[in-house]
C-alpha cells in the first residue's frame, strides 16, 4: 500500500489498485479543498455518488465510459494516464494470463521516466490531450 504524504500528492505509480488510488486522491482534494465532495467528484466523472461510492469501497469498477474524465479530474501526464488505464485493465482482468500482460505493460510504463507534459511514453499508444482540462480547470 502506497503511503500518503501530508500535503502531497499520492503518487500513482506506486499503487496496485486503481481504486485505492482514487480513495487517495479523494483524501488529497478533500483535505485542500473542503467543497471537494463524493457529489462534485461524481459530477466531474458524471456518474451518480452511490456509484462512485461503491467503485471506492472496491464493490463496482469504474466503468469505461468515464476513464477519460477520470484521467481529466485527476490532471494526469500522458505516462500517469497510461499507468491508470493499465491499473483499470488489471483490475478488470479475467484470468491469471490476462493479469499478467497487465503487469508486465505496468512495469514498463513504471520504469519509463516521467517527462514533459506533453511527452507520451511509448509502451502503451496513449493519445495526445488525454489529459487535458475541462472550460472549469478540472
Amino acid at each position: 500500500m502506497a503511503a500518503l504524504v501530508e500535503g502531497e500528492a499520492p503518487d500513482l505509480a506506486a499503487f496496485a489498485d486503481y481504486r485505492e488510488f482514487l480513495r487517495r486522491y479523494y483524501e488529497f482534494r478533500r483535505a485542500g479543498q473542503p467543497s471537494f465532495s463524493y457529489r462534485f467528484m461524481a459530477t466531474r466523472l458524471e456518474i451518480d455518488p452511490g456509484q462512485l461510492s461503491h467503485i471506492l469501497q472496491g464493490r463496482r469498477h469504474l466503468p469505461p465510459r468515464v476513464l477519460a474524465a477520470t484521467i481529466r479530474l485527476c490532471r494526469f501526464t500522458p505516462r500517469d494516464a497510461a499507468i491508470f488505464e493499465e491499473l483499470v485493465r488489471l483490475g478488470r482482468s479475467r484470468n491469471p494470463e490476462e493479469a499478467a500482460r497487465c503487469r508486465e505493460r505496468l512495469d514498463a510504463l513504471r520504469a519509463v521516466e516521467p517527462g514533459p507534459a506533453g511527452a507520451c511514453p511509448t509502451v502503451s499508444g496513449c493519445q495526445a490531450g488525454q489529459n487535458e482540462r475541462g472550460p472549469d480547470g478540472q
